[in-house]
């Protein structure tokens, strides 16, 4: 994974990272090759709403196309058209609380062939707080925690309906960005426009946790379930709210493997530190991680962080062959 620090207003920080793109001689198409009509016209459609609800993201986008010397068109497509269209994303996460401390932990399943592009990023920009976060595409984040101990983690779904709005990447890392606890994402989600399929997973270091499955047309909170230690998320909906939005398809991902894994591991509440976690995300109570590489696809990332004692850790891979390793927990400025 590439790590990397981003200050200053966001245009800045955009425009750095796109010079950077360019330095190294990676243009835009060939990383991601050409985008279709369809979702170049969606993301027209969903600039009006960035401007209105998250203009700071899309000032950041205007400087990293600035910086990459790519239209801003093209940036929008590729970036603001994520997650709203079928994707081959697995993930799993998990919050919990021990009593002791408050755990997040989530893998990032996804492509191999494009691991060393993935990012592990401190942002602390103007008007915004301090977060670490990792991510497959540049700004937009897929799980981070910031400086007041709120940790957010995405999970995709399958999408049913989509309609203009903000997708999963740029939710987490708004809600980053602007809110200090569960409940302050939870109604800052509720004010949102939001385009794509997907659930949140919230933790905050008072110990509130909760799962925001959410759509273009409906927003349901599921808590943990009395007697659990937390709760956990995969890649479809748990909630009768969701229910109609659910998509029936064939489970190559391992979804509903990984759903069982979770939530017995933390119904036995086996769940009691840093170590219990990482060895959840690295498959030791059942599958979670164990993809055959050879196929294209993997956990290419696993986080897990403590939000009382404010501990972060890091594997770069699959963590079922590879280390943890401690990172600084973002802090402010």
């Amino acid at each position: 994974m590439r790590h990397t620090v981003w200050t200053g207003p966001h245009y800045e920080a955009g425009r750095q990272q796109g010079a950077l793109l360019r330095t190294e001689n990676r243009p835009f198409s060939s990383l991601f090759g050409p985008l279709s009509l369809e979702r170049s016209a969606y993301a027209t459609a969903c600039i009006p709403i960035y401007e209105q609800q998250a203009p700071a993201l899309l000032d950041e986008l205007r400087g990293l196309a600035d910086g990459a010397q790519i239209p801003f068109a093209d940036a929008a497509a590729f970036l603001l058209g994520m997650y709203a269209f079928p994707a081959g994303n697995g993930c799993t996460c998990f919050a919990v609380d021990t009593g002791d401390d408050v755990i997040f932990g989530r893998n990032s399943d996804f492509l191999t062939a494009f691991a060393p592009l993935y990012e592990h990023c401190h942002y602390s920009l103007t008007n915004a707080y301090s977060f670490s976060g990792n991510t497959t595409a540049f700004s937009e984040m897929e799980d981070g925690v910031n400086e007041y101990g709120l940790a957010v983690g995405m999970t995709f779904v399958y999408p049913t309906v989509c309609r203009p709005g903000l997708h999963a990447g740029y939710l987490v890392r708004h809600l980053l960005e602007h809110c200090k606890t569960t409940e302050e994402a939870i109604s800052e989600l509720s004010h949102l426009t939001i385009g794509s399929s997907q659930t949140l997973t919230l933790a905050d270091a008072s110990g509130q946790i909760a799962v925001a499955e959410c759509n273009a047309e409906r927003l349901t909170i599921r808590r943990p379930v009395p007697g659990t230690q937390g709760a956990a998320a995969v890649n479809d909906f748990r909630t009768p709210e969701m229910s109609p939005f659910r998509y029936e398809r064939t489970d190559d991902l391992h979804s509903g493997l990984r759903w069982q894994t979770a939530t017995r591991c933390l119904r036995e509440n086996q769940i009691h530190s840093l170590k219990d976690a990482c060895a959840l995300l690295s498959g030791k109570y059942g599958f979670l991680c164990q993809y055959d590489r050879t196929q294209g696809f993997d956990t290419v990332w696993s986080v897990a962080c403590t939000l009382r004692s404010r501990q972060l850790l890091l594997c770069e891979g699959n963590p079922a062959k590879n280390p943890f390793r401690e990172l600084p927990f973002p802090s402010a400025q």
